[in-house]
């Protein structure tokens, strides 16, 4: 007898839902901070360095009409590439016909914008004023928004690979 096909919801569906889910949430950390400042202790007391989000990095930002940092097409990429892998699981799941192409694009656009993620820091663009070479001093960190974004990404990578392998 021959295997029916049931119209409900496979595990290749229930990935692909999972891997966009993952993908937007990577793409909307970036209003989240994305980078900060090292936590400094002095008498005693800890005082919690200060967060930048993913959007300023990216595209920029002045304070009292002060330049602080530029814009930064590589800290924008990761953004990029996680909004690409999103699209085209979308389109791959939810087209008439799927195709192993685009499974392999998305899973390629994750993991890449997963790896792009924890190196934030280092794309930071600062200002050619006073304030960008005092921001520049700074040791800046990974904060949480970065974190999240890259286990996320590489996980709906992870996701549309095994949905992609199991065909």
């Amino acid at each position: 007898m021959a295997k029916k096909k049931s119209k409900g919801l496979d595990l290749g569906k229930i990935l692909s839902f999972v891997a966009i889910v993952l993908g937007v949430v990577a793409v909307v950390m970036m209003f989240v901070s994305t980078v900060k400042t090292p936590d400094v202790e002095a008498f005693g007391k800890t005082v919690e360095g200060e967060g930048v989000s993913g959007l300023k990095v990216a595209f920029g930002y002045s304070e009292k009409e002060v330049a602080q940092l530029s814009f930064s097409f590589m800290a924008l990429l990761p953004y990029l590439l996680a909004l690409v892998g999103v699209v085209l699981t979308a389109l791959n799941t939810f087209g008439k016909k799927g195709s192993k192409i685009f499974d392999f694009v998305s899973i390629g656009a994750f993991i890449a914008a997963g790896v792009l993620f924890f190196l934030m820091p280092s794309f930071m663009v600062f200002a050619d004023n006073l304030a960008g070479a005092i921001l520049e001093a700074i040791e800046w960190e990974l904060a949480i928004g970065a974190i999240v974004s890259a286990i996320c990404s590489v996980v709906a990578g992870a996701a549309v690979l095994v949905k992609a392998l199991k065909k």
